[in-house]
């Protein structure tokens, strides 16, 4: 989870099924988050979250601790992947950089 722009809460959630990407209102955020398994999730930093999103969340793990405690791990896994991943945006580049009219 992280702070996305607009008033939004971005997610990236997957599991042994796939992934999916998920932006949520601040309206939205406290039925979302009951919605999910919170022990799961990480927070890319303290700067990430606001006070209202640190009001419904009492535990969390930032990626930065997680990258921090894991490093070998995670790093060997990334090296032995081969990962090619382009850019990304929180919304497609065509509804992100959208001319207002």
């Amino acid at each position: 989870m992280t702070k996305a722009y607009r008033g939004e809460y971005f997610f990236h959630i997957w599991d042994l099924s796939g992934s999916k990407n998920e932006l949520v209102s601040t309206k939205g955020l406290e039925d979302f988050l009951s919605r999910i398994d919170i022990s799961s999730l990480y927070i890319h930093s303290e700067a990430a979250i606001d006070d209202f999103s640190r009001s419904l969340l009492t535990d969390w793990i930032s990626t930065q601790k997680l990258l921090r405690t894991h490093t070998q791990v995670l790093f060997s896994s990334i090296l032995n992947s081969s990962l090619n991943h382009d850019s990304f945006y929180f919304r497609a580049p065509e509804d992100e950089f959208k001319l207002s009219t």
